[in-house]
């Protein structure tokens, strides 16, 4: 600050004067300035003997926030210390109320930036260490749920949730669990300890519980009445769903971006069942539902592919001001300390504890993607190596977001320092080297790459490269007349317990489990690689009797002898892997049915399609659990046929016969249906404990069904080299070709083989790499037109 002097200290300007003399007179004039200009506070003025009306008074202090007596959290030693997560809580409740008072910036809604309100009070930066991640996780261990945190512009923002929307919140998650039409009672939502410390409170208005609620999609409000009645079924559904898509947030929103706002009922229903429903176990079918969303003015629904379509997704597309904080730490560094288009800031880039952090991260991650089975069922991966397990680092960085979180946005110097780094940390399946003439990093296996490529038919369609290549969010949708089939043996020999030893080591005796979670995730993760439109499973563990769908809406060849889902639903064992394969599929919009291999083999053949494009008209069970099921396109754009999907499995030659043979009496192939279908099957999905690929023709032959030719002997030319380790671990172990996919329309593409043998760990096989003990098998193929099909099935019956 600048003050003007009065005058000359001396009177006299030629006159010398003594240094200290003149350091005294230039205070004494800068003082009696600043009392003039009243800038001086009103204590020193006081003392120094100035009138009162000269100096500035000084301005009245606001007290810090002190919850529960304690300026700075003290880990006290006595035993009713308050926790952290408790008092941060109560801290930030004081400071947002006074947030004027303390100076912070308030948004719209009332949301105030982490940051700022951490910079603000020293007290809080200490507790929470200074990381706005930090106060988010200690927040979610708060049960009152007073704050409530979101991403703003990459910021993170709190604000504070008042009374009544809490009281509100919480009676509708309370209501939710109960089923249609219930009633709720006032008095066991007074009897809750938590709506018990809100009305002791001080917020909420004094007047009844039912005059502080307001209606929702769950309930409907009477101020006069002594209970809540939730509402019918339909009317429930059609509210819930229009509340839920009328602000979509997280993976619904990213959900309805990727379909163009159209998403599957069926996902909403396994993802937000309890709200909608009310009961996990409720079972709702295609009719129900679209008499439920009739009267919506927001929604349509295709009572063919079971989807639904927002009226006005084109206002909605747009991403919303306010996201959900991500779950993972490294996505949340990456987002809070990135500018939108700059990349990362280099105050945060640059800090030494977070940079060699952000390298042992990223070896981690990069060590996961280059595991054998990772690059195996990694479209990017797979297609991008060209046989030789080398990778471009800056194309993956750009499609994984995993990556992007710990290199996004670097300038290549950047980049250059921190692949240094990670070179000295010792990587074991992967080294960084450089590109001589672009000098571009790739990344690098250290081990043989011996991967199963893709590989397309000649005068294949262009979608069916790019279905094989492009990543999940760009998957094209198979076209009408076409579908995508997988087909895999679930059956090892060796005990669980040995698999899990050699998948977690001495970890999987500790935790179990987990273990075993692992495990089963290794195989749906060869299952939705690709996103087949079929699935057909062969001897996978169930402890099922007799055949079960997962659809109520399902027509059985012979209702005598299938069960529907409500019988067989409740025998499905929870612990069994057809329980997880069936929770996981059915929550990516997959339909199914199951027939058990012999009577106690605690195995099942299971076949699984999906709604959107298909829908089963009839199936029916031969021996051994083999199934036959007649599938017919949901939204086909010409006359197409049904497409009789036959999977099975057989001991030797005679049981494969004899399983061919019981199949001429199931629906598909004997009933009405097989009048339209030429009653012969389109598709076969066999595995056997012979050599199948050698011995099929003479088996298809004599059964009337010389017309099925073998896919990969039509794509690839030959079939494959092996498809099932034979005894594994053992002196007599030995490959051979006992799976295969046959069709009798056109083969597109298929999955090629390994050239050498399964992959070691030690001197025994490694579960890390071939979960069980037989391939997967992936086809593209052509189900065809009316008159194509009829053309090819000419004068050909089953005998």
């Amino acid at each position: 600050m600048l003050v003007q002097l009065p005058g000359p200290v001396c009177p006299e300007e030629d006159q010398p004067l003594h240094p200290a003399m003149s350091f005294l007179s230039i205070g004494c004039a800068v003082q009696k300035a600043l009392m003039k200009k009243g800038l001086l506070p009103a204590e020193l003025t006081a003392a120094l003997g100035v009138p009162p009306d000269c100096g500035a008074v000084a301005p009245a202090e606001v007290p810090e926030p002190s919850p529960y007596g304690m300026a700075r959290y003290v880990r006290d030693r006595w035993k009713n210390d308050v926790p952290k997560c408790r008092w941060i809580s109560s801290f930030l409740q004081q400071a947002l109320a006074a947030a004027e008072k303390y100076e912070l910036r308030v948004w719209e809604g009332g949301w105030v930036a982490v940051i700022s309100i951490i910079r603000r009070f020293p007290q809080l930066h200490e507790a929470t260490f200074g990381t706005p991640h930090a106060l988010v996780r200690m927040l979610g261990k708060d049960p009152t749920r007073a704050l409530e945190t979101k991403l703003r512009h990459n910021q993170i923002v709190v604000r504070r949730v008042e009374a009544s929307e809490r009281l509100q919140t919480f009676v509708e998650s309370y209501a939710s669990r109960l089923p249609p039409l219930s009633c709720l009672e006032v008095s066991e939502l007074l009897q809750n300890p938590h709506v018990k410390r809100l009305f002791q409170g001080s917020e909420l208005p004094h007047r009844p519980l039912l005059e502080c609620l307001r209606p929702c999609c769950l309930f409907d409000v009477d101020p006069r009445a002594t209970a809540l009645t939730l509402r019918p079924l339909s009317e429930r559904l059609r509210l819930g769903l229009e509340d839920l898509c009328r602000c979509p947030e997280g993976h619904l929103y990213r959900k309805l971006l990727r379909g163009e706002g159209t998403v599957a009922l069926s996902y909403m229903l396994r993802r937000f069942g309890l709200r909608l429903l009310g009961d996990g176990n409720l079972r709702l079918s295609p009719q129900q539902a679209w008499e439920a969303l009739g009267p919506s003015t927001e929604l349509d629904l295709d009572p063919k592919a079971v989807t639904l379509t927002l009226r006005d997704w084109q206002s909605k597309s747009a991403q919303p001001a306010l996201m959900p904080i991500p779950s993972s730490r490294a996505k949340l560094n990456y987002l809070t300390h990135t500018k939108p288009g700059k990349g990362y800031r280099r105050t945060y880039q640059w800090q030494p504890w977070l940079l060699w952090r952000n390298v042992r991260k990223l070896r981690e991650v990069l060590e996961f993607y280059t595991e054998p089975f990772s690059v195996q069922n990694n479209r990017l991966f797979l297609q991008g190596g060209e046989g030789c397990g080398l990778w471009p680092l800056q194309p993956l960085v750009l499609k994984l977001a995993r990556l992007a979180n710990y290199v996004g946005g670097m300038n290549p110097s950047e980049l250059s320092f921190m692949l240094g780094l990670l070179c000295q940390e010792g990587a074991k399946n992967f080294e960084i080297i450089s590109a001589l003439d672009t000098e571009q990093p790739l990344l690098k296996l250290r081990y043989h790459p011996d991967f199963r490529h893709p590989l397309v038919a000649n005068n294949a369609p262009d979608w069916v490269a790019e279905m094989f290549a492009t990543a999940e969010e760009e998957l094209p949708s198979t076209p009408s007349g076409c579908t995508t089939l997988l087909s895999c043996n679930l059956r090892c020999e060796e005990s669980l317990d040995t698999r899990l030893f050699d998948l977690m080591g001495k970890e999987a005796e500790r935790a179990p489990r987990l273990a075993r979670r692992r495990w089963q995730n290794r195989l749906l993760r060869q299952f939705v690689t690709y996103e087949p439109d079929i699935l057909c499973l062969q001897q996978v563990e169930a402890d099922i009797t007799a055949p079960l769908t997962g659809a109520e809406f399902l027509e059985t060849g012979d209702a005598a002898a299938h069960e529907l889902a409500p019988q067989g639903r409740a025998r499905l064992s929870e612990a069994t892997l057809l329980a997880a394969i069936v929770h996981r599929l059915e929550s990516e919009d997959y339909e199914w049915c199951a027939a058990p291999v012999g009577d106690a083999s605690g195995c099942a053949n299971v076949v699984f399609w999906k709604r959107c494009k298909w829908s089963a008209m009839c199936w029916g069970q031969g021996t051994g659990g083999a199934i036959c099921i007649s599938l017919a396109e949901v939204q086909e754009e010409q006359a197409l046929l049904p497409t009789v999907v036959v999977n099975m499995s057989g001991a030797s030659e005679e049981d494969f016969a004899a399983t061919l043979q019981s199949l001429r009496g199931t629906a598909p192939l004997s009933g009405a249906a097989a009048e339209d279908s030429g009653a012969t099957p389109s598709i076969i999905c066999a595995s056997a404990g012979f050599d199948l690929a050698n011995q099929a023709p003479t088996i298809f032959e004599e059964q009337g069904l010389g017309h099925m030719r073998s896919a990969h002997l039509e794509v690839l030319g030959e079939e494959l080299p092996w498809t099932e380790i034979v005894a594994p671990n053992t002196a007599e172990e030995h490959l051979r070709c006992s799976d295969g996919v046959w069709v009798a329309g056109r083969a597109l593409g298929a999955l090629s083989g390994h050239k050498f043998g399964p992959r070691r760990q030690g001197e025994r096989v490694c579960r890390t790499t071939f979960p069980c003990d037989h391939l997967a098998s992936v086809v593209v193929l052509e189900t065809g037109s009316a008159e194509q099909v009829a053309d090819r099935l000419a004068n050909l019956t089953l005998q």
